[in-house]
Order: structure tokens, then sequence, then C-alpha cells
């Protein structure tokens, strides 16, 4: 990535509700986490959206509910493609990748420096729930020794995550898999953007989160359903580091779970967590 993409990247990285553009209307739709932990910036624009197609177009429909619109959202530096199929990539999950590149010792913005690496260059990556694909391309264009393996339930999004990883020119292995399950994939790292949102939460706007698909968003147990699964999972086949996004309110809960499972908290960012 070049400089301009790191400086673009860190005046990106707040908490804030994406505003998409439709036809000179505004399209809304609400980061779920951003709302509750960062209530000062819920205005503020999240990076460049930029509509490249509109399916069923011979309809006249209300912005709010036009959302069979194909878009381009930027997400690290790179476009991406997004449907309603897909989660809109929100800028905090972009911690997730400086945190990997910060494993793999790389420096993430510019006069940052790297520290020790603790996963090598050419370590495998599983990125479970990949969605837009968004996580599992950047990480493949920021680490290309790196073997990355992407895996989705959805048909429908596994379509969209091939489609970006073409375009965009990241050679990576998809698989339709409810998490781990049938993966013989034994990697280095695991990452995953799993659903965490409650239903229950009272700080969500579900009007706006249903622009988006409710299997991309939600899970019972207070929204760690799966993420408990996963972690599961990964001590039973003796994967050493998992890295998880999650509301900041939940990490205790992960984190006591976790230490309960064998892994233990590394570090958090934001959003953010290494357990290892």
């Amino acid at each position: 990535m070049n400089e301009n993409s790191r400086q673009k990247n860190s005046s990106r990285r707040v908490l804030a509700k994406p505003v998409f553009p439709d036809a000179g209307l505004e399209f809304l739709s609400t980061s779920y986490t951003g709302t509750r932990a960062e209530p000062s910036l819920r205005d503020e624009p999240v990076g460049d959206v930029r509509n490249i197609g509109v399916e069923n177009s011979n309809h006249v429909m209300h912005p709010k509910k036009q959302v069979s619109a194909t878009r381009l959202v930027d997400f690290y530096g790179h476009d991406f493609t997004i449907t309603p199929d897909v989660l809109i990539p929100r800028p905090e999950t972009e911690m997730m990748v400086d945190m990997v590149l910060s494993l793999a010792g790389k420096s993430y913005l510019p006069g940052v420096k790297p520290g020790k690496a603790v996963l090598p260059e050419d370590m495998t990556i599983l990125d479970v729930g990949t969605g837009s694909g968004c996580i599992a391309v950047t990480l493949k264009l920021e680490l290309p020794k790196a073997s990355v393996v992407a895996t989705d339930i959805s048909k429908k999004a596994l379509a969209v995550a091939r489609r970006n990883a073409k375009r965009l020119g990241a050679k990576i292995e998809f698989r339709q898999a409810d998490l781990l399950d049938g993966i013989e994939t034994q990697p280095d790292l695991v990452v995953a953007n799993l659903p965490y949102v409650d239903e229950n939460w009272e700080w969500i706007d579900k009007e706006a989160l249903g622009k988006e698909p409710s299997l991309a968003l939600y899970a019972e147990d207070g929204g760690l359903a799966l993420i408990k699964r996963l972690i599961g999972q990964v001590t039973e086949r003796g994967i050493r580091h998992l890295v998880l996004e999650a509301d900041p309110c939940q990490h205790d809960r992960i984190t006591k779970y976790a230490e309960k499972k064998g892994l233990t908290l590394n570090q958090t960012r934001g959003f953010i967590l290494h357990l290892c």
C-alpha cells in the first residue's frame, strides 16, 4: 500500500455512520458499534462510496428502501464491491488488518515502528465468515507471501468475495463452510469478523441495519454464540492465534470464555482482540 493510502486510512479510523449517496439522496446505514461507542461521530461520513449499479432500476424507490444497489466501498485503501448480500465494511474492522500486520512484524502506518514478528510472512491465514472478502483480500495484498483461505456459510457472499479477489488481483482459496466445519486447513492464524450484534441492544438502529443481511449481523447468547463456538473449534484443533472483532462491551466475556478454553488475551485494539 502506498503512503497516500496509509495516510488516508489513518484519517478514516473513526467509529462513525457510513453515508451512501444515491442519485443525490442519502442512503444511510448506521454503524451498530459506533453509535454507542462514539456518539459524537455519528454524523461523520466514512470512506469513499460510489454507486456503480442498481438492480431493478425500473422501479422508483425511497432511498432508505433502495437496497438492491451494488457499490464500491473503500476499505484499507482498496475499493470493494458491496451488495445487499454482504455486510458493509466498517472502519473499525481495518484495525484487524493493522493487528495482523503487526503480528507479522510489518509497519501498518508511516512512522509506526513494527514490533517483533510473532508470525512469519508466509503464514497460512484462515478468514472465517469472509463476507465481501475485504479482510482476506486486504491481508493477501499486504502480505503477498501468505496463503489465505476464506470461508463463509453464504454462497451469495462468497460470490461477492470471489469477485473482489479477482478484480483486485488477490489469489485466495474460497470455501463454503459453517465456521471450521469441514475445513482441513491448519492455519497459523484465524481471523474472523463474525456476527456479534445482540438484537436486544437498546442502542442499535434496527431500521438502518435492515439494509444489511441479518445472517451477517446477529447472534444469540448476547451476540457471542458464534464467537464462542469458533473459540472452541480453534482450541480443539490446536490453532495458536485467533484475531476477532467484537463490541468492546463484549471483550471481557470473550476473554474469560477463551481462558476457560486455554487461550489468553494478548492485546486489544479498538474492537479487535488477539487471543493466543
